[in-house]
């Protein structure tokens, strides 16, 4: 199970999106829906997270074995978002995970995972195994 946020914003909706973006930050770090899932042996998604995001000013990424919730890793989040300012759209995918029992873990499993296509570079992320 993941908490998955994808986006695309101008300028104008940053402030929107960084009000999502701390939505995203707590579900992942205390999610009633685990919760009630797992019986309550399970709340968060602190198995990694990751991000994706571009602009006309580049593409910046990033994918750690580390909470979200985590005063650093908030603040990097929070920090790609800006990217925004100066640019005219910002498009992106956020990602953190609960890995199942016979998922593995670590930054290289943290999403989203990127490719190399002809002409530029595709990402994505999924929810489950």
């Amino acid at each position: 199970m993941c908490r998955l946020l994808s986006f695309t914003a101008s300028p104008e909706g940053l402030e929107a999106l960084q009000a999502l973006a701390e939505l995203f930050i707590e579900a992942s770090r205390s999610d009633p829906f685990l919760r009630e899932v797992t019986g309550g042996a399970e709340e968060s998604h602190g198995d990694g997270w990751g991000f994706a995001v571009a602009s006309s000013k580049g593409i910046a990424t990033y994918k750690t074995a580390r909470q979200v919730w985590l005063s650093n890793e908030v603040e990097r989040l929070k920090e790609a978002l800006r990217g925004v300012e100066g640019a005219n759209r910002l498009y992106g995918l956020v990602h953190s995970c609960k890995a199942g029992r016979t998922e593995p873990i670590g930054a290289q499993h943290s999403h989203p995972y990127g490719y190399g296509v002809k002409g530029g570079e595709a990402f994505f992320m999924h929810n489950g195994a």
